[in-house]
């Protein structure tokens, strides 16, 4: 039986759920009225769609979904073929980091996460979070659910200098903070992007099982039945009766 002493922690969708398209329903009156105030004529659901689209597409290094970007945002307005200037991309994304931080902030399961990983501290564990993200958008969004400063550490793929599912992803977070890969578990909702990595640098891994459903372009969960991990849970309090 083999000893767990740390858990890792992947942010999106273990940590913090997918916000993306309450936001876009939430400021939804928003980003139409500032439309209008333009003088374009644009209905919701193509708003949603092209938005949506846009944030399935556009990849590359250090992204960050759940924040958004300029360039996610670009992608959908040229989608919509409205002509732009630097302006109207940087308004909408103003907008959508408000509804970002009115959702995260708001979520009812942050403080069932904060239980959590208090339990898991007291049992003399080392957490962290080892992540794709940007540096200062993952310590937004663990600080607007109230989980930054429960964790021994925090690290960006942005800070790490790789991206999963690059092994050297996992290499580098273990050493930096020297830990034993043998005796630390990471916990993600990806299978290929978390337990296969994670599993190949000798590290233990719990999959959260997901929606097959909110599969992505950057995101899959069509193996989660057959992809191999020494656990499988539904919910993060699983966790506690597991080390």
């Amino acid at each position: 039986m083999f000893k767990i002493e740390n858990i890792l922690f992947d942010y999106g969708n273990t940590l913090v759920m997918d916000p993306f398209r309450s936001i876009l329903e939430l400021e939804m009156q928003r980003f139409l009225s500032l439309f209008r105030a333009k003088r374009i004529q644009l209905r919701k659901s193509k708003l949603m769609k092209a938005w949506m689209q846009a944030n399935n597409e556009t990849n590359y290094p250090y992204i960050s979904h759940f924040y958004q970007e300029h360039e996610i945002v670009k992608t959908a307005l040229k989608k919509l073929e409205i002509h732009f200037n630097q302006t109207l991309p940087e308004q909408l994304l103003i907008m959508y980091r408000d509804g970002f931080r009115k959702i995260v902030r708001s979520d009812p399961r942050n403080k069932t996460v904060q239980e959590i990983l208090l339990i898991l501290r007291s049992k003399g564990l080392i957490i962290g979070v080892l992540s794709n993200e940007r540096r200062d958008y993952l310590r937004i969004g663990l600080q607007l659910a109230g989980l930054f400063d429960l964790f021994n550490f925090v690290l960006s793929s942005e800070e790490n200098g790789f991206e999963k599912p690059d092994t050297r992803f996992f290499k580098a977070g273990l050493a930096k903070f020297g830990l034993a890969p043998q005796n630390t578990l990471y916990v993600g909702d990806d299978p290929s992007m978390d337990v296969i990595p994670a599993s190949q640098v000798g590290m233990k891994t719990a999959l959260v099982v997901r929606p097959i459903e909110e599969s992505t372009t950057w995101r899959n969960y069509k193996d989660q039945e057959s992809v191999q991990t020494h656990f499988r849970v539904n919910n993060l309090s699983e966790l506690v009766d597991l080390v």
